[in-house]
């Protein structure tokens, strides 16, 4: 699964296309073309790195989501070697930054997987795809989601090095960040990304369940 950040989300964003992995199980309601189930997958949706020798640091950070949707499919009832279909999940998203940093100063070490933000919130998508039919017991599964949120809160890394007090030394900025956290650097945007993906669809027993792993 890719993932390219879309309106607001992406003036926080390198904009570089990420990456992600999931799965789902669907159980088609009888006589009918829809399908329901449960749709997990994790995506590392920004990863940014700023090396900065005039104020004395060196920053990574990793920005990840984690779905947990219930899913509903509406896709053509008879099978055919190609199905297209529509794809529309709600649930719970949740949001973490974690970050690196190194420094040029000799009291403050290096620390690495500080935990900058994390949060929750409302997740939802709308997508639309093509199953490709392998046999009767696996397809492929080709199609793009559009992936929203409520509004939550993101650590907006790319101004994480501005001190705004000039009174302060870079030294006391770092070490409060590091104490006290980033809050001055947390903005509200929903989290907005479409994704892209190939899947790997295996029918599992005799019956219309289906079982998917990205």
């Amino acid at each position: 699964m890719g993932v390219s950040s879309t309106g607001q989300f992406s003036n926080y964003t390198s904009q570089n296309f990420q990456w992600g992995l999931g799965a789902y199980f669907m159980q088609q309601v009888q006589n009918s073309p829809i399908l329901i189930g449960i749709d997990i997958n994790y995506a590392v949706i920004d990863r940014q790195q700023q090396v900065d020798q005039q104020n004395h640091f060196e920053h990574s950070s990793s920005s990840n989501s984690l779905n947990i949707s219930a899913i509903t499919r509406i896709s053509p009832f008879k099978a055919s070697f190609i199905r297209p279909y529509l794809d529309l999940k709600v649930g719970w998203r949740r949001i973490e930054n974690i970050s690196d940093f190194r420094f040029n100063l000799v009291d403050i070490p290096p620390h690495k997987d500080v935990i900058t933000n994390q949060d929750n919130g409302l997740g939802y998508a709308i997508g639309i795809g093509a199953a490709v039919s392998l046999n009767t017991k696996c397809s492929i599964n080709l199609g793009c989601n559009f992936n929203g949120s409520s509004q939550m809160n993101y650590l907006n890394n790319q101004n994480i090095g501005n001190k705004t007090d000039p009174t302060q030394g870079w030294d006391d900025y770092w070490q409060s960040l590091l104490d006290d956290g980033f809050e001055d650097h947390i903005v509200s945007t929903p989290i907005n990304y479409f994704s892209p993906y190939i899947q790997f669809v295996f029918q599992i027993g005799g019956g219309p369940s289906t079982k998917n792993n990205l």
